[in-house]
């Protein structure tokens, strides 16, 4: 109906590209701004659209702060993580690491101190590091924000895959511990 057509169109919700909408849990990329343009570039998620301001709530990913974007200053990235759902689980652990994978080559993470180095980042092995995100890896490595997403991604999910397959009780028994200490 034209009139959610139009309401649709008002949010920014519909892009001129077909299928690339920007919908509440998509990753969208800021563009144009020109009162805050550090922020110009940044990824985040969207996570409301706010119609009496006339503009989508994004959570950038480099930071966690939440900004309030008009639509024409948002470009589509990404659609939102439940949209892969039907995505076969083999497919999506298939993807995170031919993303790795490139991601590995194009900042050349591969050698031995690079490699020894993250490792120590992932394990707590990195002295006054508190916390371990993005932000840090696009600083320290020079990535782009998708990229650090990417590696940090793969990340996730092997250490999932390492608490499931290798320890199935690693979960309860972290439960059981954070019960314990209360």
């Amino acid at each position: 109906d034209n009139m959610t057509e139009q309401a649709a169109a008002s949010q920014g919700a519909v892009t001129r590209e077909a299928g690339k909408e920007l919908l509440e849990g998509c990753t969208a990329k800021v563009i144009g701004l020109k009162g805050a343009p550090q922020h110009n570039g940044c990824h985040g998620v969207l996570r409301g659209f706010d119609s009496e301001k006339g503009r989508w709530g994004i959570k950038l990913a480099s930071d966690g702060s939440v900004l309030g974007i008009k639509p024409d200053n948002l470009v589509f990235v990404r659609a939102p993580a439940g949209q892969f759902d039907e995505e076969d689980e083999d497919e999506k652990i298939s993807r995170l690491k031919r993303k790795f994978d490139k991601v590995c080559k194009k900042y050349k993470l591969t050698g031995e101190d690079t490699s020894s180095e993250i490792a120590d980042l992932l394990t707590g092995g990195a002295k006054g590091i508190d916390k371990i995100g993005p932000s840090y890896f696009m600083e320290r490595f020079k990535m782009e924000e998708p990229d650090a997403e990417s590696f940090l991604a793969w990340i996730k999910c092997a250490v999932e895959f390492k608490e499931s397959a290798l320890d199935p009780n690693a979960g309860a028994a972290n439960e059981f511990a954070a019960d314990m200490s209360r």
